[in-house]
């Protein structure tokens, strides 16, 4: 008996605790983040396919979201793509953009490029604007300028290339509560069964 009141007692602390804001950190489970390419980026007049489980309709990429962690006492959020991307070529040099990591606090969006089949590196891709406005980063655009567009144009850092929508799911607080729950009844049950 002396047990399971402990256990209850452990299950209520940890319930109290997080109900009082103190579980900062909730996982991401689920979700997607879509972008829609603007004429700046359609105009560069590459071919772009996608990776993995990324989906492509018109000008619109899509982008399943993998994990995460949404920090609730910052308002911070790391959502993970692992496992899609795209691919921009011209039928010459391949260039795969893919696993990206959106960080709020930064904001940015960091992933893995590779260049012909030979990774190159995990970089900062883009920045966000205040509206979500996808703006390439420093580094992407001088990738793309040397890759692709040689002495035909220039791009630079801070340009827009599309806007972006993310939609994260996250568990409901009650459902964490819910399970804690459960599972000191299954192990009240499992007990009293003994």
């Amino acid at each position: 008996m002396m047990r399971t009141s402990k256990t209850i007692l452990l299950a209520a602390l940890v319930v109290g605790f997080c109900t009082v804001g103190k579980c900062a950190m909730v996982p991401i489970v689920g979700g997607a983040t879509s972008v829609t390419f603007n004429e700046t980026f359609l105009g560069l007049g590459l071919n772009v396919s996608t990776i993995g489980s990324a989906s492509l309709g018109g000008a619109t990429a899509t982008f399943p979201i993998t994990g995460g962690t949404l920090d609730t006492d910052a308002f911070v959020a790391f959502i993970e793509h692992d496992g899609s991307g795209l691919t921009l070529d011209d039928a010459v040099s391949f260039l795969d953009l893919e696993n990206f990591l959106i960080d709020t606090s930064v904001p940015g969006i960091n992933g893995d490029v590779t260049l012909n089949a030979s990774f190159v590196a995990n970089v900062p891709l883009f920045e966000l604007g205040p509206s979500l406005e996808v703006l390439l980063t420093a580094t992407a655009a001088d990738v793309l300028d040397a890759t692709f567009l040689g002495d035909m144009g220039t791009l630079v850092g801070g340009e827009e290339i599309g806007v972006a929508v993310t939609n994260p799911i996250v568990p409901e607080p009650s459902t964490g509560l819910l399970l804690i729950v459960s599972l000191v009844v299954a192990t009240l049950l499992r007990r009293r069964a003994r």
